[in-house]
């Protein structure tokens, strides 16, 4: 496990033991096998004295029009610099939402070098500013898995997106930053050079 402050390490090893229902060995050729686990924790405080979240002050865009498909990357900070430029810092999930309707949230884990699903399904835009997520299996909320979640969004700029949503039993909604994965625009070079 790897932590920020010893105090907040134990909170989380209490909430992970206070997880319902059996962890279940995996299996390989019908035998018990160790299996990891990344369960990400996150903490939201509260109360008056807290300092302000570093994603305050963003504002909305109402005028972008921009699409949904892509890659995306979470945020951690997005500061606005002026004249449409943020200095961004990002986390390890990323969300792809593909242009055959398909969704997959991942996490990468840098440490090990893996990536992990963490979620799939398919998603559906039902306005200028809402989308379903269908969700057919997620290991981090298992409570979601065949669930529908509606979610709000709105763009920063083309390429910054503000999703809003609340999840099913959470007494807060969630709001999240992503920024859109620029995929370089690169020429597939010839394998066979052309003869004259």
């Amino acid at each position: 496990m790897r932590g920020v402050d010893p105090l907040l390490d134990e909170e989380a090893l209490r909430v992970v033991k206070g997880i319902p229902g059996k962890w279940v060995p995996g299996r390989e050729k019908g035998k018990k096998v160790p299996v990891s686990y990344t369960i990400p924790v996150s903490f939201r405080l509260s109360g008056e004295n807290n300092s302000s979240s570093s994603n305050e002050g963003l504002k909305v865009n109402k005028n972008i029009k921009a699409s949904l498909e892509g890659v995306w990357q979470i945020c951690t900070h997005v500061e606005p610099l002026g004249y449409g430029k943020f200095d961004i810092q990002t986390g390890p999930y990323m969300k792809i939402l593909s242009s055959d309707k398909n969704f997959f949230n991942i996490h990468l884990a840098i440490t090990d070098e893996r990536a992990v699903i963490t979620a799939m399904g398919t998603y559906t835009q039902t306005s200028d500013c809402t989308y379903v997520e269908k969700i057919f299996k997620s290991i981090t909320d298992p409570e979601l898995t065949g669930a529908d979640s509606k979610l709000k969004f709105e763009f920063i700029s083309e390429n910054l997106l503000q999703i809003s949503y609340q999840l099913p039993g959470r007494p807060l909604p969630s709001k999240e930053i992503w920024v859109r994965v620029i995929q370089p625009n690169l020429k597939q070079p010839e394998l066979f050079p052309q003869t004259l």
